[in-house]
Protein backbone atom coordinates (compact mmCIF):
# COMPACT_ATOMS: atom_id res chain seq x y z
CA UNK A 1 0.00 0.00 0.00
CA UNK A 2 2.96 3.10 0.98
CA UNK A 3 4.43 1.76 -2.86
CA UNK A 4 1.22 2.39 -4.83
CA UNK A 5 1.16 6.14 -2.27
CA UNK A 6 4.57 6.65 -3.68
CA UNK A 7 3.67 6.08 -7.35
CA UNK A 8 1.30 9.27 -6.96
CA UNK A 9 3.94 11.92 -5.77
CA UNK A 10 5.48 14.08 -8.05
CA UNK A 11 9.25 13.94 -6.65
CA UNK A 12 9.87 16.88 -9.03
CA UNK A 13 7.70 19.52 -6.37
CA UNK A 14 9.40 17.52 -3.77
CA UNK A 15 12.16 19.45 -1.77
CA UNK A 16 13.02 16.97 1.42
CA UNK A 17 12.38 13.54 1.73
CA UNK A 18 12.83 11.81 5.09
CA UNK A 19 13.13 8.58 5.54
CA UNK A 20 12.25 6.67 9.09
CA UNK A 21 13.62 2.83 8.88
CA UNK A 22 14.76 0.75 10.56
CA UNK A 23 12.57 -0.92 13.67
CA UNK A 24 10.19 -3.58 11.26
CA UNK A 25 13.82 -4.48 9.54
CA UNK A 26 14.70 -5.51 13.07
CA UNK A 27 12.02 -7.14 14.61
CA UNK A 28 9.96 -10.01 13.32
CA UNK A 29 9.62 -13.24 13.44
CA UNK A 30 12.84 -15.29 11.47
CA UNK A 31 11.14 -14.85 7.84
CA UNK A 32 10.63 -11.00 8.35
CA UNK A 33 13.86 -10.13 10.20
CA UNK A 34 16.03 -8.54 7.42
CA UNK A 35 19.50 -9.19 7.12
CA UNK A 36 22.29 -6.43 8.35
CA UNK A 37 24.40 -7.45 5.16
CA UNK A 38 27.57 -4.91 5.10
CA UNK A 39 28.21 -1.71 3.40
CA UNK A 40 28.87 -2.43 -0.05
CA UNK A 41 25.70 -4.18 -0.46
CA UNK A 42 23.47 -3.09 -3.28
CA UNK A 43 20.82 -5.85 -3.31
CA UNK A 44 17.28 -4.67 -1.81
CA UNK A 45 17.36 -7.78 0.41
CA UNK A 46 19.91 -6.72 3.05
CA UNK A 47 19.10 -3.71 5.29
CA UNK A 48 22.18 -2.23 4.44
CA UNK A 49 21.48 -3.09 0.52
CA UNK A 50 18.27 -0.98 0.83
CA UNK A 51 19.77 1.88 1.99
CA UNK A 52 22.29 2.05 -0.91
CA UNK A 53 19.62 1.03 -3.25
CA UNK A 54 16.87 3.86 -2.43
CA UNK A 55 20.01 6.73 -2.01
CA UNK A 56 21.54 5.88 -5.60
CA UNK A 57 18.03 5.63 -6.83
CA UNK A 58 16.98 8.75 -5.77
CA UNK A 59 20.09 10.90 -6.17
CA UNK A 60 19.69 9.37 -9.83
CA UNK A 61 16.03 9.98 -10.92
CA UNK A 62 15.80 13.23 -8.62
CA UNK A 63 19.27 14.99 -7.53
CA UNK A 64 17.51 17.95 -6.58
CA UNK A 65 15.73 16.48 -3.73
CA UNK A 66 17.26 16.66 0.07
CA UNK A 67 17.50 13.15 1.68
CA UNK A 68 17.26 13.30 5.53
CA UNK A 69 17.55 10.00 7.76
CA UNK A 70 15.71 9.35 10.80
CA UNK A 71 17.10 6.54 12.91
CA UNK A 72 14.25 4.53 14.99
CA UNK A 73 13.67 4.75 18.72
CA UNK A 74 14.47 2.68 21.29
CA UNK A 75 12.02 0.04 22.20
CA UNK A 76 11.04 -3.09 24.10
CA UNK A 77 10.77 -6.04 21.50
CA UNK A 78 7.28 -7.58 21.60
CA UNK A 79 6.32 -10.41 24.02
CA UNK A 80 5.67 -12.90 22.03
CA UNK A 81 9.62 -12.31 20.97
CA UNK A 82 10.42 -11.96 24.65
CA UNK A 83 9.89 -8.47 25.52
CA UNK A 84 13.44 -7.37 26.31
CA UNK A 85 14.87 -4.68 25.81
CA UNK A 86 15.95 -4.38 22.02
CA UNK A 87 18.89 -3.02 23.95
CA UNK A 88 19.90 -6.20 25.64
CA UNK A 89 18.05 -8.63 23.19
CA UNK A 90 18.93 -9.54 19.70
CA UNK A 91 16.63 -10.58 17.14
CA UNK A 92 15.93 -13.68 15.26
CA UNK A 93 19.28 -13.06 13.48
CA UNK A 94 21.32 -12.40 16.45
CA UNK A 95 21.42 -8.51 15.45
CA UNK A 96 20.55 -5.77 18.12
CA UNK A 97 18.42 -2.83 16.78
CA UNK A 98 21.62 -0.47 17.53
CA UNK A 99 22.92 -2.83 14.65
CA UNK A 100 20.07 -1.03 12.44
CA UNK A 101 20.55 2.74 13.58
CA UNK A 102 24.53 2.34 13.15
CA UNK A 103 24.00 0.96 9.65
CA UNK A 104 21.55 3.93 9.01
CA UNK A 105 24.41 6.49 10.96
CA UNK A 106 27.25 5.30 8.91
CA UNK A 107 25.44 5.24 5.42
CA UNK A 108 24.13 8.84 5.99
CA UNK A 109 27.86 9.67 7.13
CA UNK A 110 28.84 7.84 3.90
CA UNK A 111 26.60 9.82 1.56
CA UNK A 112 26.73 13.27 3.67
CA UNK A 113 22.70 13.07 4.33
CA UNK A 114 21.89 14.58 7.59
CA UNK A 115 20.79 11.94 10.13
CA UNK A 116 18.91 11.96 13.32
CA UNK A 117 19.90 8.98 15.80
CA UNK A 118 16.50 9.14 17.20
CA UNK A 119 17.67 5.81 19.01
CA UNK A 120 20.67 7.65 21.10
CA UNK A 121 19.04 11.22 21.20
CA UNK A 122 15.23 10.91 21.74
CA UNK A 123 15.56 10.71 25.48
CA UNK A 124 13.51 7.30 25.22
CA UNK A 125 14.07 4.50 27.41
CA UNK A 126 13.23 1.60 29.54
CA UNK A 127 12.92 3.50 32.48
CA UNK A 128 10.18 6.35 30.88
CA UNK A 129 8.67 3.34 28.56
CA UNK A 130 5.35 3.21 30.82
CA UNK A 131 5.05 7.72 29.94
CA UNK A 132 5.69 7.27 25.89
CA UNK A 133 4.75 4.21 24.99
CA UNK A 134 0.76 2.05 24.42
CA UNK A 135 2.65 -1.36 24.20
CA UNK A 136 6.25 -2.65 23.76
CA UNK A 137 6.85 -0.86 20.42
CA UNK A 138 3.95 1.94 19.21
CA UNK A 139 4.29 5.26 20.91
CA UNK A 140 1.31 6.91 22.80
CA UNK A 141 0.45 10.59 22.10
CA UNK A 142 3.46 12.01 24.66
CA UNK A 143 5.67 9.33 22.33
CA UNK A 144 4.69 10.83 19.24
CA UNK A 145 4.44 14.23 20.52
CA UNK A 146 8.86 13.69 21.93
CA UNK A 147 9.32 12.33 18.76
CA UNK A 148 7.58 14.63 16.39
CA UNK A 149 9.02 18.10 18.56
CA UNK A 150 12.80 16.11 18.18
CA UNK A 151 12.11 15.72 13.95
CA UNK A 152 11.02 19.10 13.58
CA UNK A 153 14.39 20.80 15.83
CA UNK A 154 16.51 18.64 13.83
CA UNK A 155 14.95 19.71 10.32
CA UNK A 156 14.82 23.32 11.51
CA UNK A 157 18.43 22.86 12.98
CA UNK A 158 19.69 21.41 9.68
CA UNK A 159 17.80 23.55 7.37
CA UNK A 160 18.44 27.23 9.30
CA UNK A 161 22.85 26.97 8.11
CA UNK A 162 21.75 27.18 4.64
Amino acid sequence: QHYEDLKNIDFNQVDIVTVLIGTNDYMGNTADVVPLGSADDTTRETFYGAINYFVNTMQTAFPEVDLVFVTPTWRMNHEELGGASATIQPNARNNFLSEFVDALVERGNYYSIPTLDLYRTSGLSEENHANYFIDEVHPNSNGYELIGNTISQFLIETYNKE
